[in-house]
């Protein structure tokens, strides 16, 4: 995942400085996701937008960056592309913890699903955070826990998606 802001996004050059970077190294704009944070619907909307847009129409995905937690308005959901919810960690970390943050992970999860977003939850620093999430349909996940058991040898999840390289 690639941090970004609306201010980034909406300078003159961005676009395109984005598109060459990916095209000249050739990469696959369909594996970069642009990570916005919860208000960028709400800063420089018209830029962001027109930015948001011609970037996805390149291929380039979209999160927002720990759903949830601020004060953007859940339709912006169907206003901005996204192809990815990112999670708070402090939600997080609060599985096993705080039943009031495990609903807020419960209510996020269902919305995602419901909308055809996938979920990334950041980190992921034990078993029981684990397991919780990708019992309840997380798809990515990044975190102390899931650095630890990659590196055991031959390591499988069924199901689950590791995101080791996802910068935060």
């Amino acid at each position: 995942m690639l941090p970004a802001t609306p201010a980034l996004l909406s300078q003159e050059d961005a676009v395109s400085w984005l598109i060459d970077i990916v095209n000249d190294h050739g990469f696959n704009a369909g594996n970069i996701v642009i990570q916005l944070p919860e208000a960028a619907a709400m800063v420089r909307e018209r830029e962001t937008m027109e930015a948001v847009l011609a970037l996805k129409r390149h291929g380039f995905q979209f999160a927002i960056d720990e759903f949830g937690t601020g004060f953007a308005p859940v339709h912006m959901l169907r206003k901005i592309p996204f192809s990815f919810v990112s999670l708070s960690e402090k939600v997080v970390q609060g599985i096993g913890k705080l039943p009031s943050d495990e609903a807020i992970v419960d209510g996020i999860l269902y919305l995602a699903r419901q909308l055809g977003l996938q979920v990334y939850a950041p980190g992921v620093s034990n078993l029981e955070q684990a397991s919780y999430l990708g019992g309840r349909g997380c798809n990515w996940m990044s975190g102390v826990y899931v650095e630890e058991r990659l590196a055991q040898k031959d390591y499988v999840e069924e199901g689950w998606h590791f995101a080791s390289f996802i910068i935060k």
